[in-house]
């Protein structure tokens, strides 16, 4: 295990526990180790209004990543980078929890995708979610409860890249994984 490092500045003189790597300690750790500082760079490089603010210097620059001022944030950052980076790199259990169903078997053939949003939603948690929908590959087989910002999300302001997905794959068979059942 790699060597923590000492947290400089700290306001907090709590006594070190044995284990730097430890989230239980809570705020009184006073070091941290490689992995916290590379959450707590991907908090802040992810951050939207990170993002904004140094808009026009990340286009021409090597991103700059500000000294954390708050040891609460700093760890708060970095548990929620955390998060975030074990579900991009598809670790995180949460995946496992579907909101969308392939609920109709079928042949899986791509004709011709389309989105068609529905009125009401019974999802648990989902409830005041308003613009769920179901993106028909076919006739007769659909994803439901799919977001409807899910269908229509945009990359670098460029395409709306689920539906360009399945546009480009017409013709094409869904791999057997998404067999309904």
């Amino acid at each position: 295990m790699p060597e923590p490092f000492e947290l400089p500045n700290s306001r907090w003189s709590g006594a070190q526990g044995d284990n730097p790597f430890d989230f239980a300690q809570g705020d009184t750790r006073t070091t941290f180790a490689p992995i916290d500082l590379l959450d707590y760079i991907y908090a802040v490089l992810h951050s939207p209004t990170y993002r904004e603010t140094y808009k026009e210097f990340l286009k021409i620059d090597f991103p700059r990543v500000p000294y954390p001022d708050d040891v609460e944030k700093f760890w708060k950052l970095v548990q929620l980078a955390g998060d975030l980076r074990s579900l991009h790199l598809m670790e995180s259990p949460s995946l496992n929890d579907y909101i969308t169903e392939y609920p109709e078997g079928g042949d899986n053939e791509v004709e011709k995708p389309r989105f068609e949003l529905k009125t009401k939603t019974d999802l648990p948690g989902f409830e005041n979610l308003e613009g769920l929908g179901k993106v028909y590959i076919n006739s007769e087989q659909y994803f439901d409860s799919v977001p409807e910002v899910a269908w229509k999300i945009n990359f670098s302001g460029r395409t709306k890249s689920n539906e360009k997905t399945l546009r480009c794959n017409q013709s094409y068979e869904l791999p057997i994984f998404f067999n309904s059942g």
